[in-house]
């Protein structure tokens, strides 16, 4: 059937949206409409699949979040997480065997695996604070994460003393770089303080990480440097020192280009799309001169045009006139067709 899938019935949110599927040929098809969408979306590896992150109905305690399967063969969506937290940020392994995700559900956010056709989840990380990102490996055996480091035992308790004083302080335990082993949990810290890590990115063919990081406490003017960091641990090699705040920080299929969004000047926003060598040099601004909007979010194609975006999330505004479709997120097939 061409006809769209209904997600199931929800308490409305305010915003409702749809996920198209753009061919090689510029067709857009409807795969899914209805969807109360929260930030998160993955493709998986051989393009069957798709997770997303959706509202689930509101609760006294908030909005939970849930991660869905979409099948692209049968046309189902099913949910693929059922605790009684949020779960978020769902990311295939390489072999499309296993999805990592965030979740809440012992307390800060920590990374959780769960085989791709159901089962138990297992947590992955302990020992750090709430992690806000996560990459897999090229080779699957491991996850690149950032995450605050670990509330010591007398800052548990100031927490806890300020809870109950209604005082708050400044959190200083900014995000750091770590590895975690899939099949050990075993985690090492890659990059601390006094670095405050934004992004980070693997190279696809080899154990070195690429990550964005600044010392600058003087937000939104950031200074960033950006880093590699090798397998072996070794010193972080210094590739670029970026002005203003950078993001979604990508690499090139061949691994020689590193991209993200950043500023033309000094902050405070992200309008434009550079580039960067791996082996070091100036950024380059690729749409500066081709693109008069901001610039919100991409993905590198493999080379082999037109490209393909996999997946992309529309705001469906009530009423026939509608405005020009705002996409929200995006996923590219991995042959970039």
């Amino acid at each position: 059937s061409t006809s769209p899938r209904r997600a199931p019935s929800r308490r409305r949110h305010p915003s409702e949206g749809a996920v198209l599927h753009l061919g090689p040929d510029g067709r857009l098809t409807r795969l899914l409409e209805g969807i109360h969408y929260s930030n998160g979306v993955a493709l998986s590896p051989d393009g069957g699949r798709l997770a997303l992150t959706l509202f689930g109905p509101p609760e006294p305690e908030g909005t939970p979040r849930r991660i869905w399967l979409y099948s692209a063969a049968s046309g189902e969506l099913r949910a693929f997480t059922h605790s009684a937290k949020s779960e978020r940020m769902p990311r295939f392994s390489p072999d499309g065997r296993q999805l990592a995700f965030l979740s809440n559900r012992e307390g800060d956010d920590q990374i959780y695996l769960m085989p791709i056709d159901g089962g138990e989840a297992r947590r992955l990380t302990r020992g750090v604070g709430a992690v806000s990102q996560l990459k897999w490996s090229p080779d699957g055996q491991s996850l690149a994460f950032l995450a605050q480091r670990a509330r010591t035992a007398e800052e548990e308790a100031r927490e806890k003393s300020r809870e109950d004083a209604r005082v708050y302080e400044k959190d200083d335990r900014y995000p750091q770089v770590y590895t975690v082993e899939v099949a050990t949990g075993e985690i090492r810290l890659r990059l601390g303080a006094p670095w405050r890590a934004n992004d980070l990115v693997w190279a696809p063919h080899v154990g070195r990480l690429y990550v964005a990081a600044t010392e600058d406490e003087s937000a939104p003017l950031l200074k960033y440097q950006v880093f590699a960091l090798d397998a072996a641990g070794s010193e972080p090699v210094p590739l670029a020192q970026i002005e203003g705040p950078i993001g979604q920080l990508g690499i090139s299929p061949d691994g020689v280009w590193l991209s993200y969004l950043g500023c033309r000047e000094r902050g405070p926003s992200k309008h434009d799309l550079f580039l960067v060598p791996t082996g070091g040099g100036a950024p380059r601004n690729l749409s500066a001169s081709q693109v008069d909007h901001t610039l919100e979010s991409y993905r590198l194609a493999s080379g082999r045009p037109p490209g393909r975006l996999g997946d992309v999330r529309l705001p469906l505004p009530p009423g026939r006139d509608r405005p020009r479709r705002r996409g929200e997120d995006l996923a590219l097939a991995r042959d970039g067709l």
